[in-house]
């Protein structure tokens, strides 16, 4: 992706290729788009050229957020405090954008690695969403019927399920046929077991990510 001069507003340790530099604030580090973009998210360095900032986050021009539920204003002021750029929308669950982040709002929102879940959707992964926490299998949410209902499809309901307020997608055929299939699953209950239900259908590449993608509080 090129790398890109920015300056830190907080001390940081930059790693480089095993060794570890201590930088402080004010000070200039280059670095990879990737990583500039997540500094700006998080407030922790800054660009002062508008012309570069662009360049930086021209990235996200295919990428979008539908708000599925909750307050699409109060989401899109937060993003836009970030990136101007990045379109935020309401509505029905959909995939708006060629690389869309379906969103429920109830769910702490960590800008700074949204713009690594929309990279990862260039990188072979179809859809990437957080596991629910490490605790809780399949087994452990929903009614008997569901869970049920569930275990018909996937067969074992000792596996981790994932945070359905959080799901970055590639739009793909095979990507627009699975969110039919969620929409359509989602009406018996449990959101996450419906969401189980139609992945396991729907055979998709999906990134497993971590719990800490969610942020401490909602916005």
């Amino acid at each position: 992706m090129g790398k890109v001069w920015v300056q830190l507003k907080t001390p940081k340790i930059v790693f480089e290729g095993g060794t570890g530099t201590h930088y402080l604030a004010g000070d200039w580090v280059e670095t990879g788009k990737m990583q500039a973009k997540q500094w700006l998210a998080d407030g922790s360095a800054e660009v002062p050229r508008s012309d570069i900032k662009k360049e930086i986050i021209a990235d996200l021009d295919n990428c979008g957020i539908v708000v599925y539920r909750g307050d699409a204003g109060q989401v899109s002021s937060h993003v836009h405090s970030h990136f101007p750029g990045l379109s935020v929308v309401g509505g029905d669950l959909r995939l708006e954008f060629p690389q869309t982040l379906l969103y429920d709002s109830a769910c702490p929102l960590r800008l700074d690695l949204s713009v690594v879940g929309f990279h990862r959707l260039t990188t072979g992964w179809q859809i990437a969403a957080p596991l629910w926490n490490y605790q809780q299998l399949a087994r452990d949410v929903g009614n008997e019927g569901e869970r049920a209902c569930t275990k018909s499809v996937i067969h074992d309901l000792r596996v981790p399920i994932y945070d359905t307020r959080l799901v970055y997608v590639r739009r793909c055929p095979q990507t627009t046929s699975f969110l039919e299939l969620w929409k359509s699953e989602r009406q018996s209950g449990d959101d996450k077991l419906a969401f189980m239900r139609a992945l396991y259908q729907s055979r998709l590449v999906i990134c497993a990510l971590p719990t800490t993608w969610k942020g401490r509080r909602a916005r």
